[in-house]
């Protein structure tokens, strides 16, 4: 089996689909290794700049500008550095956008036919680390992190999330036999449950805001958009109810959001609800001296630790704890580092994200829901600073840019003859 590759005059050069088989083993090792996942990223991003040499690609013609806005996020936050003080932990903050160059390394070298075998990878993996999850929830083994071998609870909530969104476009899609779609619902249902079992609150906020958008978008292009609709509520009721029986979590998850008044009042919370609550208060004063540029991107932690010590004594028992650590919400993480400034360009990163021309429903769907679930996550965790979240982050980008109608898609391809 060999790959064919066009150069920029348009001729094939065959060469091994060591690409294919890269991307394969990236996709489906994600869930379950740091060290496979930078590897392989790095191993795919050099294979990518090899052949765009040797073939004189030029890369960058017809990148969409969801490309051009996320360029523009990372170049200011490189140039925040300028008025850093802090340039190590600028550096490391930085470093972990490394795995953004998987965007233009999968949409220059995969085709749109790919893209879907792709994200059937990404299922295998998934599906193979939902045996250890309930082998753990079961008692069977017993796992590094208590839900994952590598990844904690908040970061495999947002897998659990991306890993619905692909089964329900998939379920609903006519493309699928109906035994096929069976047994995707059945992986569905227990990929929710795991959700809904685990304790990781930030993919359950994800998954509850990209639902009611799901039974939107189905509901307009369906036949029969009144059974469309039924049937979600049904399916969702008996999930929240399941998970109640299964899961006393998720209960603890739900009641705990009266700890944010407690925060609001000036009252140490001792309880995720209440710690980001006043994460938020502290972080909102960050942005208030500093509205414009923000504090750059090492610095935002230790405006965080004086705010906090000479302005809110009461959350010093709850929150000091933190102060080398994150603001708990992307959203702000991004203000307090870069300022106003920084929180528009993140807002165009999204916008083009919504705006990217996909004439396949289904993955346009896809790239919806992913964007939409990404951006409630962000409320409760910055997943731009996390290795597992930000790497799903640029996979899931990459293959949607590969499966865009953009101009110049096949200067550099990958395909089996």
């Amino acid at each position: 089996m060999m790959a064919d590759i066009h150069s920029s005059n348009g001729i094939p050069i065959s060469l091994p689909p060591i690409g294919i088989y890269l991307v394969s083993s990236l996709v489906i090792l994600l869930p379950f290794s740091r060290a496979a996942t930078s590897i392989l990223t790095g191993l795919i991003v050099i294979y990518w700049i090899c052949y765009s040499i040797s073939t004189h690609a030029n890369v960058l013609s017809g990148q969409p500008k969801l490309f051009w806005s996320i360029v523009a996020y990372i170049l200011f936050a490189l140039l925040s550095l300028l008025w850093t003080q802090d340039l190590a932990r600028g550096f490391n903050d930085l470093g972990i956008y490394a795995y953004w160059l998987l965007i233009p390394a999968l949409a220059g070298l995969l085709k749109r036919n790919h893209v879907d075998k792709v994200f059937n990878a990404f299922l295998a993996g998934m599906a193979i680390s939902q045996l250890l999850f309930w082998g753990r929830h079961f008692g069977f083994i017993t796992l590094k992190h208590g839900t994952t071998p590598f990844m904690n609870h908040i970061e495999y909530g947002v897998f659990l999330v991306a890993t619905s969104i692909v089964l329900i476009i998939k379920i609903m899609s006519p493309r699928y036999h109906k035994m096929t779609r069976v047994v995707l619902s059945m992986l569905l249902l227990t990929t929710v449950l795991a959700l809904f079992t685990s304790t990781g609150l930030t993919g359950q906020v994800a998954f509850i805001s990209v639902i009611p958008v799901a039974i939107l978008i189905y509901s307009k292009i369906s036949s029969k958009p009144l059974a469309i609709v039924f049937t979600s509520l049904i399916l969702l009721m008996v999930t929240f109810g399941t998970s109640l029986l299964l899961s006393p979590s998720f209960l603890q998850n739900v009641s705990e959001y009266n700890y944010a008044e407690e925060a609001l009042a000036g009252k140490a919370a001792n309880s995720s609800i209440g710690i980001r609550t006043g994460m938020i208060i502290v972080g909102s004063e960050i942005l208030m001296e500093h509205p414009l540029f923000g504090t750059g991107f090492g610095d935002n932690m230790h405006e965080y630790q004086r705010i906090l010590h000479e302005q809110h004594p009461n959350f010093i028992s709850t929150l000091d704890r933190y102060s080398n650590s994150h603001l708990h919400t992307q959203y702000l993480e991004t203000a307090t580092k870069t300022g106003l400034t920084g929180l528009i360009l993140f807002a165009f990163v999204f916008y083009y994200y919504f705006k990217l021309p996909i004439s396949d429903r289904s993955v346009s769907a896809l790239r919806t829901l992913f964007a939409i679930s990404f951006l409630a996550a962000f409320i409760g965790e910055p997943l731009w600073q996390k290795q597992f979240s930000a790497a799903l982050f640029a996979l899931f980008t990459g293959l949607f840019v590969a499966a865009s109608d953009k101009s110049g898609s096949g200067n550099i391809s990958i395909a089996n003859n």
